[in-house]
C-alpha cells in the first residue's frame, strides 16, 4: 500500500489535470441548467467566476501539497483550513452570472446582485471600439448604471432583440464608438 504522502501527491496531480476542465465547464453547466428559458436573450457566467474558480483550485492543490510535505498536526490543520477555504471559494464562484431576458436584466456577482426591470431603464448605450470590444450600459431612471460586456455567448440575434425590447419599452438606445 502506498504511503499517505504518495497518495496526497497523486491526488494533487490528478486535481491539477482535471481542474481546468471542471473550472471551464461547471459555470456553463450551471447557467444552462438554471437559466435556459424562453425569456432568455443572453445568459453567461461572469469572467470573474473563472478567476475565482482557478484560484480556489490552486488553493486546494497547495493545501494538499502542504499536507503531503509535512505531516504534523499544525500543518494538517493549516491544510484542512486552506482546503475548506478553497472549497468555499469554488462553490461560490460558480454562482455569478449575467442574464438578459425579455422580463429583466440580472447581474449577479459573488456578494452582489443587481436586477433591472425593463420599465426602470432610462437609456441603453452600446459602446464599441476598433478592436471589436463592445459594452452595453443600462442606465436606470435614478441614474445608476450597470455595464455588461458583450461576450461570445451572445447569439446572433441578441443585439437586435435588446434593441427591439428598448423600442417596445420606449427606452433611448444609442450606439457609439468608444474612446
Amino acid at each position: 500500500m502506498p504511503s499517505p504522502r504518495a497518495l496526497l501527491i497523486m491526488l494533487a496531480i490528478i486535481l491539477l489535470i482535471v481542474s481546468p476542465f471542471v473550472v471551464f465547464f461547471l459555470p456553463l453547466i450551471y447557467i444552462l441548467t438554471f437559466f435556459d428559458t424562453p425569456e432568455q436573450i443572453v445568459a453567461h457566467p461572469n469572467t470573474k467566476n473563472y478567476i475565482y474558480a482557478f484560484s480556489a483550485c490552486a488553493i486546494i492543490i497547495v493545501a494538499i501539497i502542504l499536507a503531503a510535505i509535512r505531516q504534523n498536526k499544525s500543518m494538517i490543520a493549516l491544510s484542512v483550513t486552506l482546503g475548506l477555504a478553497g472549497c468555499a471559494l469554488f462553490f461560490t464562484s460558480i454562482f455569478g452570472y449575467t442574464y438578459i431576458g425579455t422580463d429583466k436584466i440580472v447581474v449577479k456577482e459573488i456578494l452582489k446582485k443587481t436586477t433591472l426591470e425593463w420599465e426602470d431603464i432610462h437609456d441603453i448605450v452600446l459602446e464599441y471600439d476598433e478592436d471589436g470590444y463592445e459594452t452595453y450600459t443600462f442606465t436606470k431612471n435614478d441614474k445608476t448604471a450597470i455595464q455588461i460586456p458583450v461576450t461570445r455567448q451572445y447569439q446572433d440575434g441578441a443585439k437586435s432583440e435588446i434593441y427591439a425590447l428598448a423600442t417596445d419599452y420606449h427606452i433611448a438606445f444609442e450606439e457609439r464608438k468608444g474612446r
